[in-house]
């Protein structure tokens, strides 16, 4: 075979690489970096997984609003959405520089399972079909719901509480000499620590209301308590926590939750 073709056919081959490199990138996967905690927490989610759309631009940061289910099973759609809404807006894709000169929609494989959101790379290719988005129809005076009631799809989720519980820590200390001192230092420490172990330890199981917008109710429906004395301190220490509120189909609304604190 003569020089000349073979030296096209290699640089033939070179163009052909290269061009197939630059479509790779146009067209992603466009890899995600991470996410952070969603602005609106997520609760407590089942097992499933969906494919959705969504507009992503040429920094990587997608827009949760243009979200559309194509494809979910485990989970309704409006209740699917709304959990990768949430999370896909504290998200970030690996944008290679030139891939995308204007916001692209891509598709996602989405998995979720307790209160972790998992999105695939993301890639450029023709969308499915949005899937219609049930309509939130049910009657107000049918809450709070049950927890356990298989319309509550996301359930309530205790994300922090803000009483601290500390023992006493200052102890005044007297005697005729040091070792009378330590000794008395010794004997108010155990008196302190039996007096607060009597009114604040123990482990508290109770039912409450969780409102939609993640706060406790005001009273509890108590399960369990294993140290009587400390029912105040502890429901107080239950009645400063905050959570996720329960969902259906993606609506946040009133629950009532079964949670434990102490133990």
């Amino acid at each position: 075979m003569p020089r000349h073709l073979l030296l096209c056919s290699a640089a033939c081959l070179m163009l052909t690489a290269t061009a197939a490199s630059a479509q790779g990138a146009a067209g992603g996967p466009f890899v995600m970096k991470g996410c952070d905690d969603p602005k609106v927490p997520i609760g407590m989610l089942p097992k499933a997984g969906g494919t959705v759309s969504f507009k992503l631009s040429k920094d990587g940061k997608p827009d949760p609003e243009t979200i559309a289910v194509t494809k979910v099973l485990g989970m309704s759609v409006a209740g699917f959405k709304s959990a990768a809404v949430r999370q896909l807006g504290a998200c970030h894709f690996d944008v290679p520089k030139g891939a995308l000169n204007s916001p692209a929609t891509v598709t996602s494989d989405v998995t979720t399972a307790g209160n972790q959101v998992t999105f695939s790379s993301a890639t450029i290719v023709e969308a499915g079909t949005p899937l219609p988005v049930e309509p939130f129809t049910l009657p107000r005076d049918t809450m709070p719901f049950a927890a356990e009631d298989r319309r509550v799809e996301e359930k309530p989720r205790r994300l922090g509480c803000t009483q601290q519980v500390k023992a006493p820590t200052v102890i005044h200390a007297t005697g005729s000499s040091a070792a009378a001192a330590q000794q008395d230092a010794r004997q108010q420490a155990q008196v302190m620590d039996e007096q607060f172990r009597a009114s604040h330890a123990g482990k508290l199981t109770a039912v409450m209301r969780v409102g939609a917008d993640g706060k406790p109710g005001s009273q509890i429906r108590v399960i369990e308590i294993t140290n009587p004395p400390a029912l105040q301190n502890l429901g107080d220490y239950l009645g400063s926590c905050r959570f996720a509120p329960g969902r259906i189909l993606g609506q946040a609304v009133p629950t009532l939750f079964e949670t434990s604190v102490g133990g």
